[in-house]
């Protein structure tokens, strides 16, 4: 119990294999006759694994992000070249081409946030419905020292979370309407009106 850093549990390899080498007869430089296991080096074992799989969730979530922002940018190239006569018409109406920027960029905002309010809330619903089931039927829990542990003791998101995945999601439409946008201001009025 009094073990606390890895620097003690290494001493105390040190000793415990000295004192079994001299009563078993074994050589005291081999290592591999007895075997510590000591809490803090568990702990950093944990520590690795969860910064492993934090690492496999960021790069999972970022391929996720830069795939939607690539199917947005697709959207939003169809519905530019759907709507050249309308954009020559605006054009040819006097429209600034930051006007016909402001509207690309904003219907791919629009679609962005909708598509991301609607995972949040399905997101948020499927935890809801993962606690109830685990209350419900005790899956995921187990008794240990007279302490009942659960798998998923109410799962949450975080409010700070949610609202910084809203503005990643604001900030990537953006990003996926501006080159559909740049595209529809360098259409000739007259070329799309014509098409």
């Amino acid at each position: 119990p009094t073990v606390r850093t890895e620097a003690e549990v290494e001493r105390l390899k040190t000793t415990l294999n000295r004192q079994l080498a001299f009563r078993k007869g074994y050589d005291p430089t081999d290592t591999e006759v007895s075997y510590v296991d000591a809490p803090v080096t568990d702990m950093k074992t944990m520590d690795r694994i969860f910064s492993g799989i934090d690492i496999f969730l960021w790069i999972i979530g970022l391929s996720t992000l830069v795939i939607g922002i690539i199917g947005v940018a697709n959207i939003m190239q169809v519905t530019v070249n759907e709507r050249q006569r309308e954009i020559g018409i605006r054009k040819a109406l006097g429209a600034k081409p930051k006007a016909i920027v402001n509207m690309i960029l904003t219907e791919s905002v629009i679609v962005t946030l909708i598509s991301g309010l609607i995972g949040l809330v399905v997101g948020v619903g499927l935890m809801e419905f993962i606690s109830q089931w685990v209350q419900k039927t005790g899956v995921g829990s187990q008794v240990m020292e007279g302490r009942t542990l659960t798998l998923f003791l109410d799962p949450s998101i975080d409010l700070g979370i949610a609202v910084l995945a809203l503005i990643v999601m604001v900030v990537s439409g953006a990003v996926a309407g501006y080159l559909p946008a740049r595209k529809a201001i360098r259409i000739p009025a007259v070329e799309a009106m014509r098409n």
